[in-house]
C-alpha cells in the first residue's frame, strides 16, 4: 500500500504508478482516516457524519469542530487533508524523493524530510522586518523550509506528484442577522455560544478540562456559561507577574471580582522575567518554531500547570475580538463606517467616548488622530483597506536595505480581501484569514502541545464568524466600549466589573518591563549576538546592541523588535549548519568586506571578540569564579572548556567542533601532554596539526541539554581570526550551585570555531585525541581527581 500511518502520528504517502494500482473497489471504496481534535456536533459522532465531511468538507460549516482529518481513498490512490475553520489543529505536509509526508505535529514530520530542516527565510524575514501579523500572509508557509500547513478552512488533495488546495470554509455576508434588532441579536448570539460551549463539555466530559481567565469579556463569558451548563463551579488558571504589581499588566482585581463573585476555584501563576530566556528556550525546545509574540510564555505557562493538574483541555476565550471587534484597532474602522454613511452626530459622540475611556500619554486617542488614520488607510471612494505602512515598516530601518529590497522582490504584498459591505466587517475578516487569527493559533499550538494540552475555543465557530461579521457595527460598540452585543447579553451573567470593564489587557506579559532589568536584558542581548542571527546579514552590524541599549535606558520600547530578535535567535540556534541563501548583489559599488576577517583590536583581560561583529567588549563573569586561568593550584577546583574544529564523519556530516568540558580538583581534570599550563590544553585534530582553542573558567550546568561552548582568548597578547559567517555556540551559564563538582566530559558538535592564536607565552601543547575522553565516573574523579579515557562519540 502506498499510504502508511505510523505509531508517532505522521503519514508516509509514495504513490504507487498506475499501472501498480490494483482495481478499483467499486463505489464505496474503502477510506483510511485518522482525526486530530473532535467533531463536537452531533451529525459528525458517527460513522455516516464522518463519511458526510470525507465526502463533503464543505458540510463542516454548519458543525461545531476542531478536528482536522487526513484520509487515504484505496479508489483512486489519492490522500486528503482537512484542516478545521479556525485553524486550532495544524496539519503540515512537505515533498519527499519518494512522495509526501504529513503529521499533525512538526517533530513528527522533520524526521521524514529528504535533508535537514532548514529555516525559512522570508517567513523570518516577515518576523523579524515587518509585523507578525504578517508571517502568514501566505497561510501555506511555515517557518521551516519545505515544510507547508494546510491553511485554515482548507482541505488538501495529494494525488500522484500533485497537491491541490481547496477551500471549504464559507464565511460569506449573511443578510439575515442585520434584520434583527440589537437586544434579539445579542440573545442569538448568546444561545449560540451556549451551544457551542455545551457541545464541548459532552464530548470532553470524561477529560480533565479548566479554564484560562483574565480580566477580559472572553474568556470570563465561556467560563461562565461553562458553570452555568454544569451547575457546578469551574477551576480558573490565570497569569499574573508580581513584579507587574500595579502596573496596568497587573489584571488581579478583575480576574478575582470574576472568580470571587462566582465562586470558582482560582490557581494563580507567577512569571518572572529572570525566567525570560530559560522560559523561551523551554517551549522552543519542544515546538521547534518561534511563537508570533510574548504573550504565549503565558499560554505556555498555562498549559505545563494544566497537564500537571491533568488536565488535558483548557477552554479560552480565542476568537472573541475578531468577531466582535474587540481590539483597539478596529475602532478606526467603526468610525469609517460612520463617517462614510453619514452618521455624524454619532461619530462625533463615540469619538468623544473614545477617546475620555482609553486615551493614553503615549498612544493619543483623539479626533487629529483619527482623521489621520482616515488618510493613511483607508480608501472612501473605491473601499480600500490600505496596509498600515507605519506599523509594516517600524522595524525596516533596523535591517539590512538589500536583504529587504530582495525579500519584498520575492514576497507578494499582504493580501487585503474585501468580501463585506462594511469596513469593520473586512478589516475583521482580514485578521480572521491572514493577520492575527493564524499566528495566534499557530503560537497556541506550540505552547499548549509542547505540555501535551490541546486548546478548546468555542468562540472560533464559523457560524459565530459568518453572524457577528454580518451585523452592522453599532450593534458592537458603544458609548465607547467594545462588544457590545455580547456585553448586553452578559447581563446577569457576569459581574457587572467584569461586564462592563474598558480595559483591555488579555494575558499580555510585562515584557517592556522586564527587559529593563539589566540582567534580563544582558542575558538577552547574549543569546542574540551569540546566535546565527548576526551572521546572515539581515541585521544593520551594531543593530542589537542599540535597540537593547535604547530601550534599557527608557528611551524607547522596543519590547515588540526584542522577542522576535529573541526567537528568532533561539530559533536559529537549532539549525547551526545552515547559511541564508546568497542573494544577487545590489546595484552600485560591490562591497569589498573580505569573507574572513580579522579583529582589529587586542583582546585585553576580561574582554572577547564578539564571533560576528568583532567588536571587543567586556564580559561579565558568571557569579562566582571556581578558578582564575593560570596555573591550577593545589585543591583548586576549576571546570574548564576546551574546543578544537576537526573534520569528522558522522553525524551532523560537515565541519565540526568536539567541546571538552571538565573539571578538577588538585590536578587538571582532562589529561593532557604535560600541558604547560593547566588551566588550559589544546587539541590535535585527526591528522595530528595542532588545533588551537580557548578555555576559560566558567560555571556550566552539569546538563547534557545545555552541552554548549563559552567563547573567550586567553590573554592581552591574543588575537582571534575568524572563518567565514558560520555557526558559533550560544553561551549559557548557571550560578555555582548548579557547577559540577566532579570531572565530567561532554561533546558537542557545531562549527566552525574562531582560532585563537596566542603571541607569547602559552605554548600550547596538543592533547591527544586517543586520550581524550567524554565521560568518567563521578566517584572515580572524586577520588584520583582525573578522569578516565573512554574515547570519542557522538551524541
Amino acid at each position: 500500500m502506498s499510504f502508511k500511518a505510523n505509531t508517532d502520528g505522521s503519514f508516509v504517502y509514495e504513490p504507487d504508478p498506475p499501472s501498480r494500482r490494483p482495481p478499483s473497489p467499486g463505489p464505496r471504496a474503502p477510506v483510511s482516516y485518522h482525526m486530530r481534535g473532535r467533531v463536537y456536533s452531533h451529525s459528525g459522532d458517527d460513522g455516516e457524519g464522518l463519511r458526510e465531511i470525507l465526502e463533503d468538507p464543505s458540510s463542516l460549516n454548519s458543525m461545531e469542530s476542531d478536528a482536522s482529518i487526513v484520509w487515504h481513498s484505496e479508489e483512486d490512490d489519492s490522500v486528503r487533508a482537512i484542516r478545521d475553520a479556525a485553524g486550532a489543529t495544524p496539519v503540515f505536509y512537505a515533498r519527499t524523493s519518494r512522495g509526501w509526508a504529513l503529521s499533525f505535529s512538526l517533530g513528527t514530520l522533520l524526521p521524514h524530510l529528504d535533508g535537514p530542516p532548514k529555516p525559512r527565510e522570508d517567513t523570518l524575514y516577515d518576523f523579524l522586518a515587518t509585523h507578525y501579523r504578517y508571517i502568514f500572509r501566505d497561510p501555506r508557509r511555515t517557518f521551516h523550509e519545505g515544510i507547508w500547513q494546510v491553511p485554515a478552512g482548507h482541505e488538501l488533495t495529494l494525488k500522484g506528484g500533485k497537491a491541490e488546495l481547496t477551500r471549504w470554509l464559507d464565511l460569506g455576508f449573511d443578510p439575515e442577522p442585520g434584520t434583527l434588532g440589537l437586544q434579539e441579536a445579542a440573545d442569538r448570539y448568546l444561545s449560540m455560544l451556549r451551544e457551542n460551549v455545551s457541545l464541548r463539555l459532552s464530548a470532553l466530559a470524561s477529560s480533565g478540562f479548566a479554564f484560562t481567565v483574565s480580566s477580559g469579556l472572553d474568556s470570563s463569558t465561556v467560563a461562565a456559561l461553562a458553570s452555568e451548563l454544569m451547575g457546578a463551579p469551574v477551576d480558573c488558571l490565570y497569569v499574573g507577574y508580581s513584579s507587574a504589581k500595579g502596573s496596568p499588566y497587573d489584571e488581579t482585581r478583575g480576574v478575582q471580582a470574576l472568580t470571587g463573585a462566582k465562586g470558582w476555584a482560582l490557581h494563580p501563576l507567577d512569571l518572572e522575567g529572570k525566567n525570560l530566556v530559560r522560559d523561551a528556550a523551554a517551549i522552543m525546545d519542544r515546538s521547534l518554531a518561534p511563537m508570533a509574540t510574548v504573550t504565549w510564555l503565558a499560554g505556555g505557562a498555562l498549559a505545563r500547570h494544566a497537564a500537571e493538574d491533568g488536565c488535558a483541555y483548557l477552554f479560552s476565550g480565542l476568537g472573541g475580538d475578531e468577531s466582535l471587534a474587540g481590539e483597539f484597532d478596529h475602532f478606526m474602522f467603526f468610525f469609517a463606517d460612520l463617517f462614510r454613511d453619514g452618521h455624524e452626530t454619532l461619530l462625533a459622540r463615540e469619538t468623544e467616548c473614545w477617546a475620555r475611556l482609553h486615551d493614553h500619554p503615549v498612544f493619543r486617542k483623539d479626533v487629529q488622530v483619527r482623521d489621520a488614520f482616515f488618510k493613511r488607510i483607508i480608501d472612501f471612494k473605491t473601499g480600500e483597506i490600505r496596509v498600515d505602512l507605519a506599523r509594516y515598516s517600524q522595524n525596516r530601518p533596523w535591517f539590512d536595505e538589500d536583504w529587504i529590497r530582495s525579500m519584498e522582490t520575492r514576497i507578494p504584498p499582504p493580501p487585503m480581501p474585501l468580501p463585506y459591505p462594511t469596513f469593520l466587517s473586512n478589516r475583521l475578516y482580514q485578521e480572521m484569514t491572514y493577520e492575527t487569527s493564524p499566528p495566534t493559533l499557530w503560537s497556541e499550538h506550540l505552547a499548549s502541545s509542547a505540555y501535551w494540552v490541546k486548546g478548546v475555543f468555542p468562540m472560533a465557530s464559523p457560524r459565530l464568524y459568518r453572524f457577528a461579521l454580518s451585523l452592522p457595527g453599532t450593534f458592537k460598540y458603544e458609548n465607547g466600549l467594545t462588544k457590545m452585543l455580547l456585553r448586553r447579553s452578559a447581563k446577569g451573567l457576569l459581574p457587572e466589573y467584569t461586564r462592563l470593564n474598558p480595559v483591555k489587557i488579555g494575558f499580555n506579559v510585562p515584557l517592556d518591563q522586564w527587559l529593563r532589568d539589566k540582567p534580563v536584558a544582558d542575558e538577552v542581548l547574549d543569546v542574540i549576538l551569540s546566535s546565527p542571527l548576526p551572521s546572515t546579514g539581515w541585521l544593520v552590524p551594531g543593530a542589537a546592541e542599540k535597540i537593547m541599549a535604547e530601550h534599557l535606558s527608557g528611551e524607547r520600547n522596543h519590547m515588540m523588535l526584542i522577542w522576535p530578535l529573541l526567537s528568532t535567535a533561539l530559533f536559529l540556534d537549532k539549525f547551526r549548519a545552515w547559511e541564508p541563501p546568497a542573494r544577487s548583489a545590489p546595484a552600485g559599488p560591490a562591497a569589498s568586506a573580505p569573507p574572513v576577517a580579522l579583529a582589529a583590536c587586542p583582546i585585553a583581560p576580561g574582554h572577547a571578540c564578539h564571533p560576528r561583529t568583532l567588536a571587543c567588549r567586556a564580559f561579565r563573569p558568571p557569579d562566582r569564579l571556581l578558578g582564575s586561568p593560570g596555573p591550577l593550584k593545589k585543591n583548586q577546583e576549576t571546570q574548564l572548556h576546551m574546543c578544537q574544529p576537526f573534520d569528522q564523519p558522522g553525524p551532523p556530516s560537515g565541519p565540526s567542533v568536539e567541546c571538552l568540558v571538565g573539571t578538577s580538583t588538585g590536578s587538571p581534570g582532562i589529561p593532557s601532554d604535560e600541558s604547560r599550563n593547566g588551566s588550559y590544553a589544546t587539541a590535535e585534530d585527526r591528522n595530528g596539526t595542532q588545533a588551537l582553542a580557548a578555555a576559560t573558567v566558567a560555571q556550566w550546568p552539569p546538563s547534557r541539554r545545555t552541552r554548549q561552548c563559552w567563547d573567550w582568548c586567553r590573554d592581552s597578547a591574543s588575537s582571534c581570526r575568524y572563518p567565514p559567517p558560520g555557526i558559533w555556540p550560544s553561551p549559557r551559564r548557571s550560578t555555582a550551585s548548579t557547577a559540577p563538582r566532579s570531572s565530567s566530559i561532554w561533546s558537542c558538535t557545531w562549527a566552525p570555531w574562531p582560532q585563537c592564536a596566542s603571541s607569547t607565552a602559552g605554548k600550547w601543547r596538543g592533547l591527544s585525541p586517543n586520550s581524550a575522553v567524554l565521560d568518567a565516573p563521578p566517584s572515580s574523579a572524586r577520588a584520583t581527581g582525573s578522569v578516565r579515557s573512554s574515547g570519542w562519540g557522538w551524541w
